[in-house]
């Protein structure tokens, strides 16, 4: 009953700790409540269980409880095409991969406490070698790890990734019958990632290798990459790819946002644009071959609002630009047409501050391009600061 108290205790603290700094960083009451929820959803059940409220036991129940959480972990890190079909933001998403791992460890490490004296030795081992892996994944998860040391993470995360599935298995299968909740768990995993990798492999084979068309230009650590694809992908502002290189391994990709495409394409495209650092892009040349892993990102309809105001700092320019060139290509389509407009947009603002005066080589011939678009009734400033003197270039 102690331990019960104390473990929900430790769980109200954690979401007073979340919910402050969900309120900080996100503003989203949507995201607030649910986490609350979620929480609730996790805690609630285990205190009233301790309390004899309800018919399973609170040692039986906290390992539900981590099962369940674990399943929502193994979607993976990266976006996943299910959660991605649903329009979950990839923030919302990475928050929700965060929690989940915070309640799958806590309750994990109370079913290691409980069931500790009563286990066997088979059962005593696995749990043991799962909770270490547990516990060697959360330390190398932590936030000061992540930043200073991102390859790294990425290696070591994915590595204890399946090291953690193939001791769970274990662990299930030294202690439940294949008819268990344990099992089932491991059937839904299994789910998760036969129809996400399933997803991903459709795409591959439609999309194919993408080609580099132009040598990349490197400016100020960066790099612009032009490819193109086989066929037409669907596009709109603000998506993103997860970009596999020749020279990398193959589980080893990078988030890139859509910087440019071809403006008089409309709801899909063969060429895109893509800014990568030169460390990650050094190897690329003309006629490299990539894959690319998505399209991903929730559709945003900056056409309702009258006026939009984009701004980035440094290489974040890459997933502004696209929304600047949707408003601008639509207007222009509908002058064409001589149709009525579809957007509401009059006045269309963006600001960027560049880290270096070299930032503004990654794409001048797209704010050249931008310019050239003409179109009426759509008020347009382009405006950079740059770090030195806070002059301006407009």
């Amino acid at each position: 009953m102690d331990l019960f108290k104390a473990f929900s205790l430790y769980g109200c603290i954690l979401l007073g700790c979340w919910t402050l700094a969900t309120l900080i960083s996100y503003r989203r009451l949507l995201i607030f409540l649910a986490l609350l929820a979620y929480s609730a959803a996790n805690i609630l059940p285990l205190v009233l269980s301790s309390l004899k409220r309800l018919p399973v036991t609170a040692t039986a129940l906290v390992v539900k409880l981590s099962a369940i959480n674990m399943s929502l972990l193994f979607l993976s890190g990266k976006t996943n095409p299910i959660m991605d079909l649903l329009g979950l933001p990839l923030q919302t998403y990475y928050l929700v991969h965060h929690w989940a791992g915070q309640f799958a460890t806590a309750e994990g490490m109370v079913h290691t406490i409980t069931a500790w004296s009563d286990a066997e030795m088979g059962p005593k081992a696995s749990g043991c070698a799962l909770a270490v892996l547990v516990g060697l994944s959360c330390f190398a998860s932590l936030w000061p790890i992540r930043k200073m040391y991102p390859s790294l993470f990425s290696k070591l995360h994915r590595l204890l990734s399946v090291a953690i599935l193939a001791s769970l298995i274990a662990h299930i299968y030294l202690t439940s019958t294949l008819t268990s909740f344990g099992w089932v768990s491991i059937y839904c995993l299994a789910s998760e990632w036969l129809v996400s990798s399933g997803i991903r492999f459709l795409r591959w084979v439609r999309y194919g290798r993408c080609t580099v068309i132009e040598t990349p230009k490197s400016a100020g650590g960066v790099m612009m990459v032009r490819v193109r694809a086989p066929r037409a992908i669907p596009t709109q502002p603000g998506c993103y790819f997860y970009v596999h290189l020749p020279h990398k391994h193959i589980f080893e990709s990078c988030l890139a946002p859509v910087a440019w495409w071809d403006r008089t394409a409309k709801d899909s495209t063969e060429e895109f644009t893509f800014l990568l650092e030169d460390k990650w892009a050094s190897g690329l040349n003309k006629k490299s071959q990539v894959r690319l892993d998505g399209p991903y990102g929730k559709k945003i309809n900056v056409g309702q609002y009258k006026t939009i105001i984009l701004a980035a700092n440094g290489m974040g320019i890459s997933g502004v630009l696209s929304f600047a060139l949707s408003v601008l290509s639509r207007r222009q389509s509908d002058m064409e047409k001589r149709v009525s407009r579809r957007d509401k947009v009059d006045k269309l603002d963006l600001y960027w501050k560049l880290d270096h005066t070299s930032n503004f080589q990654w794409v001048s011939d797209f704010f050249q391009e931008l310019n050239k678009i003409e179109v009426t009734h759509v008020g347009r400033t382009f405006l950079t600061l740059l770090p030195e003197d806070n002059d301006t270039i407009q």
